[in-house]
């Protein structure tokens, strides 16, 4: 059964140019292109299509391929974005590990659930056949107490999600957890009721409490891992907000902000920026000024937060604090 609904990103190819470019490669590795179009592919695929060991390394110091384990080489260019370096890690993983399912964060990150907080360099697996455990400097490969429940998302292998995020929780902590748990609900990849059957599952399991914590936490209204990091900050700072919280005119919906710190006239809002380095960025910004002004003339004040920022709590916390005071006011 596919584990892969409601997912932004599942078991999207790496996509590595347009094909008129693989005219102009080798003849061995077109051959390995047109079999393997993940871009993935084992040292023994290239032998089995009669590529020498001399040859294949040709390839890689020509820029050709990548080499991402002693057996596992990836075709064309390093992928740009981290989390898509990782999905490609962990696709490698799987391949030269065919007994092994991906687990923790490697498994959101192929079902494109969004992270925040973990380690991006290591892609962890659980095995499915009693190999023993043991961690190398790229990956992290798990004997479990017993195989959780998986399926499979664009052909790779790996936990169902609602187990991945509780697995998060454990290894990384309340804001890898809480993110993970929070897009997931969002777009409809977990229920609340999924989640809370696998943290009864990993109970008396290292990280227990954090996932319970976790549960208490969550909230399917975030929209963005930099709405569910703003949140968190004011949960640890004791201000209690109210996300997705519609300004009103009378009847009238004029602006819908991230949060309202209840009892308050006081809006906070996250600005991942990107929206403004669009081709109609331009537009974007001054229909955010309208929106912000008509908002101000309605008597409601701002703090605005970027991800330079959330990272800071305490600069947060005393943003929040110095927008309180101009509230009253």
């Amino acid at each position: 059964m596919s584990i892969a609904q409601g997912s932004r990103a599942s078991g999207a190819a790496t996509h590595h140019g347009p094909a008129s470019a693989a005219t102009s490669l080798p003849h061995g590795l077109r051959t390995l292109v047109a079999a393997h179009p993940g871009g993935l592919f084992l040292h023994r695929d290239a032998m089995t299509n009669g590529v020498s060991s001399r040859e294949l390394a040709g390839w890689v110091r020509a820029g050709l391929v990548r080499r991402l384990s002693r057996a596992t080489y990836a075709i064309g260019p390093a992928p740009a974005e981290p989390e898509d370096a990782h999905r490609e890690l962990t696709r490698a993983m799987l391949l030269g590990h065919p007994a092994l399912i991906a687990s923790h964060h490697s498994a959101l990150a192929l079902l494109g659930v969004d992270l925040c907080d973990v380690d991006l360099r290591r892609a962890y697996g659980i095995w499915t056949n009693g190999s023993a455990s043991r961690t190398l400097p790229t990956v992290r490969l798990i004997r479990p107490t017993r195989v959780p429940p998986y399926g499979h998302v664009g052909g790779w292998s790996c936990v169902r999600p609602a187990w991945a995020i509780a697995q998060t929780t454990a290894e990384h902590g309340i804001v890898a957890g809480v993110a993970a748990a929070d897009h997931a609900l969002h777009s409809k990849i977990v229920t609340m009721d999924g989640l809370i059957g696998a943290v009864a599952d990993h109970e008396g399991m290292r990280g227990a409490a954090t996932m319970r914590r976790m549960l208490d936490l969550c909230d399917p209204r975030a929209e963005s891992v930099g709405e569910t990091r703003l949140r968190l900050i004011c949960i640890d700072a004791g201000i209690e907000v109210e996300p997705q919280f519609w300004v009103l005119d009378g009847h009238r919906r004029v602006a819908r902000a991230d949060f309202r710190v209840k009892g308050t006239r006081l809006l906070l809002e996250f600005d991942g920026m990107l929206k403004y380095r669009a081709a109609e960025g331009q537009q974007a910004l001054e229909k955010e000024k309208r929106r912000e002004d008509e908002c101000r003339r309605l008597g409601w004040d701002f703090e605005r937060f970027t991800w330079p920022a959330v990272d800071r709590p305490a600069f947060v916390r005393s943003r929040i604090h110095e927008g309180l005071a101009r509230a009253a006011r």
